[in-house]
């Protein structure tokens, strides 16, 4: 899992404008924080109150979505939670850091109080890094882990990668491109992306579809699905003849 150390010195390092630091002290305000209406109060490694506002959270410099404060388990405290379609994954240049998600009702609100201090994780949720919050079948592993033996693993079309620090499992949705995700029935854990003609490859977790090979993989570059021999040959042939009538 990703500490939550980690998670929150990712979000500084975005330096999101949903996001401000305040040189006061942070008094009886800990690092898992506190929901103050819809904001994540929490004090940061420089002793300084940190606030986050999920109703205004920006994921990318073009994108903004609006959640809601909750504390998504005891020993990781308040975050942000998303609904549904919401994108969820923020990326640095090198890493990224998740949101929660979870699901609504008919008016667009928390099943459960999103203030009552009760961690209350939606396990029909994931956090897709392509598609953002989605909703999967409840199964073995439903949407959420305890450990990394749900990773690796098929929710639906979605590849479970990474457990979040509260709890939820992080995807990636195999259908976007035509692909499709595959569990091998041997042993779980070692579930793979299936790509179609032109999808990227790596012949590990990004497979090719029946009939096609992996061309071009290295162990730094992913290569392209693609058929193999079809259209090609060579052939060569003489003939003489000679008649008379």
């Amino acid at each position: 899992m990703i500490p939550r150390t980690v998670v929150l010195a990712l979000v500084i390092l975005t330096a999101l404008s949903s996001s401000t630091a305040r040189a006061v002290p942070c008094g009886s305000i800990t690092a898992e924080g506190t929901c103050q209406g819809n904001d994540v109060v929490f004090c940061n490694s420089s002793n300084q109150l940190t606030t986050i506002d999920c109703e205004n959270l920006q994921i990318s410099e073009t994108v903004n979505v609006s959640g809601f404060c909750d504390v998504v388990a005891a020993d990781f405290g308040a975050w942000c939670v998303l609904p549904e379609n919401s994108s969820c994954a923020v990326f640095t240049e090198d890493d990224f850091f998740p949101w929660g998600c979870a699901g609504a009702d008919v008016d667009g609100l928390r099943l459960t109080d999103p203030r009552d201090g009760v961690p209350d994780l939606d396990e029909n949720f994931v956090c897709d890094i392509v598609s953002g919050c989605a909703r999967v079948s409840t199964g073995t592993f439903a949407g959420l882990c305890s450990d990394d033996t749900a990773l690796f693993n098929c929710l639906d079309d979605h590849l479970a990668f990474e457990c979040a620090p509260w709890g939820q499992l992080v995807t990636f949705d195999c259908s976007v491109g035509g692909g499709h995700c595959v569990d091998d029935t041997a042993a779980d854990g070692t579930g793979s992306c299936s790509r179609p003609v032109g999808g990227r490859c790596d012949d590990d977790t990004f497979i090719c579809d029946a009939g096609l090979r992996c061309i071009g993989a290295t162990t730094t570059v992913d290569g392209t699905c693609q058929r193999v021999g079809e259209g090609e040959g060579e052939g060569e042939g003489e003939g003489e003849g000679e008649g008379e009538g």
